[in-house]
């Protein structure tokens, strides 16, 4: 029992010592409901982390299209158009262009 604290004391301490990295606010698309082929969304990153080049990522069963965003200072808004995929409920990512993927969340391509 002493030696499992002093283990949780020394695991702890070291974690303490890590420096943490903050990587800002949940990232969202809206519309939250979905929207058809050829419709705007917009994706809002409270961390400023969508910049020039940057690249929405649309997959469904292990198929990815990518869609160009457009970005706006100061970068925690990105607009583009919905592809034209089949309907379904999308992974969505941004990846940025020095390959750092940032989770969004599901997205419905309508029908």
């Amino acid at each position: 029992m002493i030696l499992s604290a002093f283990v949780l004391f020394a695991l702890l301490s070291s974690l303490a010592a890590m420096p943490l990295r903050v990587v800002g606010s949940p990232t969202k698309i809206v519309p939250t409901d979905g929207a058809e082929a050829g419709h705007p969304f917009t994706i809002i990153d409270g961390g400023q982390r969508l910049i020039d080049g940057s690249m929405a990522l649309f997959t469904l069963g292990g198929v990815t299209t990518e869609v160009g965003l457009d970005t706006h200072q100061p970068y925690n808004t990105a607009k583009g158009q919905v592809p034209s995929v089949p309907a379904g409920p999308y992974i969505i990512e941004v990846r940025r262009p020095d390959g750092e993927t940032l989770p969004v969340g599901t997205f419905d391509v309508l029908p």
